[in-house]
């Protein structure tokens, strides 16, 4: 069952808002606990969160993944805020709801979260007890409210960290790179599972890189976009700005073979790439991975110039008699 939090984004609201994210530091300023900041570290995959500034609801959202640690923006005042940090990424569909259009209420029920005028108190982040639960969750259309819940998986593992592993580039030959290329792979349940911790580790890892440049980090497959995600468009990520954009696949294993398969699909966005100066395609190889997704694991990025001088090996074909 998902848990409900509020969370109240008045000086930090617009790049919050952009990013679609909730940040905070893990103490206050005198290095000391803080109930708002305590409350972030329980904040998990498929919670949905309520964002306030101004007294105003502007968004709801469902938390892509499980809280992690994560240093202070540098928009973010120094003098005021710690550098180390919780982050919390959001997948927010905006709002606008007054809370003085219920403060009635809210003053009846005002529990932690609320004083007696039926305003919000001063606090970063604030956990809904049962009743002011279902009292915000009948704020939003039902449609709204079963997409949010809808959003979470059946994978409630913790995303790993990755260690990205370099290796060196001019020994890399065909015969010491054994890439496989099918046109078909089966799929079990546990593959999938795998797939999809994989993916999250990767999205996760981008975002924590990227947070401060002007790259846009878009999830493609339903793994990372839900509902609205296409697993037939040939990679999984995409990471783009003015000058560049760049397809990513990701190829995730239990084991540590660098053996992966792609999909004709793959390989066509691939071929496509290769030819276009402002395009890349990279294959993101995580190695490793445990199946709770509690360790960390290895990656290693095969770049366009090493997928193309690999062997490829049809091994499965659909055959039309």
């Amino acid at each position: 069952m998902s848990s409900f939090f509020l969370v109240s984004q008045n000086q930090s609201h617009k790049y919050e808002f952009q990013h679609k994210l909730s940040w905070s530091p893990k103490l206050n300023q005198k290095h000391g606990k803080n109930r708002g900041y305590a409350n972030m570290s329980h904040v998990k995959k498929g919670d949905i969160i309520f964002h306030v500034y101004n007294q105003i609801i502007h968004a709801v959202s469902a938390a892509k993944y499980d809280v992690y640690s994560s240093p202070r923006p540098l928009e973010y005042d120094g003098n005021i805020w710690n550098d180390d940090g919780w982050r919390v990424d959001c997948d927010m569909h905006r709002l606008e709801i007054p809370l003085s259009d219920h403060r009635e209420w809210l003053n009846a029920h005002k529990g932690e979260v609320f004083d007696k005028n039926g305003k919000l108190k001063q606090q970063y982040l604030f956990k809904l007890n049962e009743e002011q639960k279902i009292y915000f969750s009948h704020l939003l259309s039902k449609e709204l409210m079963q997409s949010l819940l809808l959003s979470d998986t059946t994978l409630t593992t913790k995303i790993p960290s990755l260690e990205e592993i370099k290796r060196n580039s001019t020994k890399r030959t065909k015969t010491n790179v054994n890439h496989t290329w099918v046109h078909s792979a089966q799929n079990d349940q546990l593959k999938d599972d795998i797939g999809k911790i994989g993916e999250q580790a990767v999205f996760k890892y981008l975002t924590e890189k990227y947070t401060e440049s002007d790259y846009e980090i878009i999830p493609i497959s339903s793994n990372l976009a839900g509902k609205k995600g296409n697993d037939a468009a040939g990679y999984d990520i995409l990471l783009k700005n003015d000058k560049m954009i760049t397809y990513i696949d990701v190829k995730t294993t239990t084991g540590s073979n660098q053996s992966f398969y792609m999909s004709a699909k793959e390989k066509s966005v691939l071929d496509s790439s290769v030819n276009e100066k402002n395009k890349i395609y990279n294959i993101y190889r995580v190695y490793g991975i445990s199946k709770t997704g509690n360790d960390t694991a290895k990656f290693e990025i095969f770049k366009e110039n090493s997928l193309k001088n690999a062997n490829y090996q049809a091994l499965d074909f659909f055959v039309l008699v």
